[in-house]
């Protein structure tokens, strides 16, 4: 009697466990047929908003935003130092430039690397985004130069490389801004 009690009670409770889920699906189902996004829970987003989601969460892209910011934040201690000095300690300068030199040689090599990881399409409609990041490069590149040149001589000058710096620092800045555009750019689509 007591298996007879005890199958009875495993059969109800396993159908309506079934019971339970097939109405569930039914209702997902009716729900996905009315209005598509309610399936997923959220809204519905395009195949080029995924694709740009997903390449600012791609890890070059990550790492290269990371040395973008230590280069800013070398250039800007750079500055800083420099801004009212009258001299320059030449150690200072020349492992700030050393430091500010390998962020910047990390940056152009993780951007490389994620370039490769977008589609041909998603390269097509950013051709203009990284036609602004080379020319940022380029400048940043002639920057760096005459920073190395500065720091390298016995007694570099304070205002040059204070200005070198800031220029340095207002590329990144000018990189960040553009970055945070377009993560604005995403949220609202």
């Amino acid at each position: 009697m007591k298996i007879g009690v005890f199958s009875a009670l495993f059969l109800a409770v396993t159908f309506g466990a079934f019971s339970a889920t097939d109405a569930r699906l039914n209702l997902d189902e009716y729900s996905a047929k009315r209005d598509p996004s309610a399936a997923q829970g959220m809204k519905v987003i395009s195949r080029d908003q995924n694709e740009r989601m997903m390449q600012a969460d791609e890890s070059n892209h990550v790492l290269a935003m990371a040395y973008q910011q230590n280069l800013a934040a070398f250039a800007k201690a750079m500055h800083e130092h420099t801004e009212q000095a009258s001299s320059v300690n030449v150690e200072f300068a020349r492992a700030a430039e050393i430091e500010i030199r390998r962020s910047f040689g990390k940056l152009k090599l993780h951007h490389e690397e994620h370039l490769k990881t977008m589609s041909a399409e998603m390269q097509k409609k950013t051709s203009g985004k990284r036609k602004q990041m080379e020319t940022h490069h380029t400048e940043l590149t002639a920057r760096l130069d005459a920073l190395e040149k500065e720091a390298d001589l016995a007694a570099p000058d304070a205002k040059r490389v204070s200005t070198l710096a800031s220029d340095i620092q207002s590329h990144c800045e000018a990189i960040s801004i553009r970055q945070q555009g377009n993560q604005a750019e995403k949220i609202s689509n």
